[in-house]
């Protein structure tokens, strides 16, 4: 299953931006996620999707409306 539409089935996720709430950069290996005002995004649910998808994830960074902040999590495999 594709990590796009793992990743759009989350709760909260704002399918009216991107493609189906998600904007994927192959490129640079980014994925990019657009939730709904006033959610607060489930990051085990998130890592865990894009590991289901077959990938690796390794950061998370969020928009905070004036920069972009790199946060501590840590990711555990089922």
């Amino acid at each position: 299953v594709g990590i796009r539409i793992l990743l759009s089935k989350l709760d909260g996720v704002d399918k009216k931006k991107y493609k189906k709430g998600i904007l994927l950069d192959a490129e640079n290996q980014l994925t990019v996620l657009a939730f709904e005002e006033g959610v607060e995004p489930d990051l085990n649910k998130i890592f865990h999707a894009i590991y289901d998808a077959g990938y690796d994830p390794m950061n998370y960074y969020q928009h905070t409306g004036q920069t972009v902040e790199l946060l501590d999590y840590t990711f555990t495999e089922k």
